[in-house]
């Protein structure tokens, strides 16, 4: 299984400094609910992760480390390098200390860039192997307080990966609405695009993190 892991780096989740940042950075190495939810989908995921490594990326910020100034980023390796790859928990851990630390959170939240990636790696794939050969399914994970400013895109895209052997988990961090983010897990429908064109299964599962933290 190729399991991708996103994570937002948008100003709605507050700077770091602030007292009710989603990203805020503890004294005492107290885990943010960010980070607590990287730790347990990685501890989840990880016996079913290719060669136990995550690709990780990070997007809606300004990457400071990656030599970005002032121009946002929509999609960027969190590692900081140019493989985005991150071999077990400690490392993708290690990738989001990286990351918030160096940098700027900022805006708007897309999701398209990170799905077109995927879906061009699916396809890659799938040109190799062929579709009754084919024995890796795509799982994109995105830890996120719930903004999308690119649906029309990212619904279409959605569509467009119904039909391969893809999934998508939305973790939303906070309290925040998520009601973008009930459009694209369409419980009880069918997600269609702006032409009408229909997701051939359902293909998208939103979790709000609030809900199961306190369960384990």
């Amino acid at each position: 299984m190729s399991v991708t892991i996103a994570v937002d780096f948008t100003l709605s989740n507050l700077e770091i400094t602030d007292n009710r940042s989603l990203h805020r950075q503890s004294n005492d190495g107290t885990m943010n609910s960010y980070e607590k939810a990287i730790f347990e989908v990685c501890n989840v995921m990880g016996k079913y992760a290719q060669d136990s490594c995550f690709n990780v990326y990070g997007f809606g910020g300004i990457p400071h480390y990656m030599g970005h100034r002032n121009t946002v980023s929509r999609l960027w390796n969190l590692n900081g390098t140019d493989d985005p790859r991150c071999e077990g928990t400690m490392e993708v851990l290690q990738a989001y200390q990286k990351g918030i630390m160096g940098t700027t959170l900022a805006g708007p939240s897309y999701f398209c860039s990170l799905l077109d990636k995927v879906k061009d790696n699916i396809k890659e794939n799938l040109a190799r192997t062929g579709i009754d050969n084919n024995r890796l399914y795509h799982v994109v994970i995105i830890i996120t307080d719930g903004e999308c400013h690119d649906m029309d895109e990212t619904t279409r895209l959605l569509v467009s990966l119904s039909g391969m052997p893809f999934s998508a988990v939305v973790i939303g961090i906070g309290d925040g609405d998520f009601e973008k983010m009930e459009v694209l897990d369409a419980d009880g429908e069918i997600l269609k695009d702006r032409n009408d064109n229909e997701a051939i299964r359902d293909i998208v599962q939103l979790v709000q993190y609030s809900d199961f933290k306190d369960l384990g």
